[in-house]
């Protein structure tokens, strides 16, 4: 069977300075799903830890999306697709400080955000 893909263009005149703050604002977008398995947060933990991060963000009136976007990624060898998060640095560090579980690397990541805190607040 044939499928046929459509797409719609959006013609519309654009706000380039809107676009231009846009492509700004994603330049934070520094880290991603891969920074978090590094940082130790087990694949299966990510998703709920992204979630409570974001409900964190929600409850002190932030809007998540200025520190999570997801971006959908299809993996040809097993034809699945999976959820690729880029997060800002606080976004990133909400992951951290909320991964369900924690082990040595989280753990040690955990302390490190405490430490940079208590700089901050002493300085």
């Amino acid at each position: 069977m044939n499928t046929i893909n459509i797409i719609r263009y959006d013609f519309r005149l654009h706000d380039q300075m809107a676009e231009f703050k846009e492509k700004l604002h994603q330049m934070e977008f520094i880290y991603n799903t891969g920074h978090l398995a590094i940082a130790g947060v087990l694949p299966a933990d990510i998703n709920t830890a992204v979630r409570n991060a974001m409900k964190v963000c929600t409850i002190n009136n932030v809007e998540p999306a200025d520190h999570f976007r997801s971006l959908y990624v299809f993996n040809e060898k097993n034809h699945a697709t999976y959820c690729e998060w880029l997060m800002s640095r606080q976004g990133f560090a909400l992951v951290i400080i909320n991964a369900p579980h924690t082990n040595a690397t989280v753990a040690r990541w955990q302390w490190e955000l405490v430490n940079a805190m208590q700089l901050s607040v002493g300085s």
